[in-house]
């Protein structure tokens, strides 16, 4: 089973305490022993401003440190999930 939670990428600084929540919620969600998904993505518009993402990815460093997130790709994650099924 995959758990999934998506949310956007910050496009301003007063937006990231908020994508921060969001991922602390996500986190909380997360069942161990399954595949746990939380994605932020950025839909056509304006270009994302470096630095609000440099922040924002500063904000995640800490989670990443204490192994509550890691970066995956899609194709990552979709082994994830095919290793993980096969393993049921």
């Amino acid at each position: 089973m995959i758990l999934a939670e998506g949310g956007r990428i910050p496009e301003n600084f007063d937006e990231i305490d908020n994508a921060i929540i969001e991922l602390e919620q996500a986190i909380a969600l997360s069942q161990p022993g399954m595949i746990n998904i939380y994605y932020a993505g950025k839909s056509i518009g304006q270009p994302i401003d470096q630095q609000v993402v440099e922040a924002w990815l500063q904000r995640i460093q800490p989670y990443i440190n204490a192994g509550k997130v890691k970066w995956m790709s899609l194709p990552e994650i979709y082994d994830a999930y095919v290793a993980w099924e096969q393993s049921q």
